[in-house]
């Protein structure tokens, strides 16, 4: 990774990015926050980005460094998602890789037009919808059975995703807080 010593104009690198020639974890997670935030290019092949924001003191590597150090879980990904579009020391938390695709994937529009969770089987006339969850633990889609409705295909997506959120509360109690009740509560109706 090439090094910048003021990324996208906002950035301010104040130490050292490398260690025994090595960028290091911090600096790459630092770069990329700020990239996701103020890189036009990159933003315009990552839709998923549109809206995100930097908290102002994390613009200052070490500033962003010392909550870093804090806070960082070897293997677990930083998540803003659980709290919104804002990458900040309030609304960040690093959480396993699983918990940060379940929640990444949830605000994804499909490609058919229909609503998360929802789809019309091939060869079926009858005007109903099924609903399927992508249960990451189970690691395969389960089929959430047959629904005279859109919404209510959909509801029965949102209830299994309620499920699976408190299942990952408790596979993975070393979360902080407030990672744990968010995910507890992004799916309630």
């Amino acid at each position: 990774m090439r090094q910048h010593h003021n990324p996208f104009g906002k950035g301010i690198t104040d130490m050292p990015t490398k260690i025994d020639g090595k960028v290091t974890k911090v600096y790459t997670l630092w770069f990329s926050l700020l990239q996701r935030c103020y890189d036009p290019a990159w933003k315009a092949n990552n839709k998923a980005y549109d809206g995100a924001s930097l908290h102002e003191e994390w613009h200052t590597l070490s500033v962003f460094n010392q909550w870093f150090e804090q806070n960082y879980i070897k293997g677990w990904e930083l998540d803003k998602d659980l709290f919104g579009k804002h990458y900040s020391p309030s609304s960040c938390s690093f959480v396993p890789k699983i918990v940060n695709m379940f929640t990444t994937k949830s605000g994804r529009k499909q490609t058919n037009g229909l609503m998360a969770g929802v789809y019309r089987p091939t060869g079926v006339k009858s005007g109903r919808f099924a609903a399927q969850c992508k249960d990451p633990i189970l690691d395969k889609n389960v089929y959430l059975g047959m629904h005279d409705t859109e919404l209510q295909a959909h509801q029965k997506h949102v209830e299994r995703k309620h499920q699976i959120a408190l299942q990952l509360v408790d596979l993975y109690p070393e979360m902080t807080t407030e990672a744990k009740q968010a995910l507890s509560t992004r799916y309630l109706q």
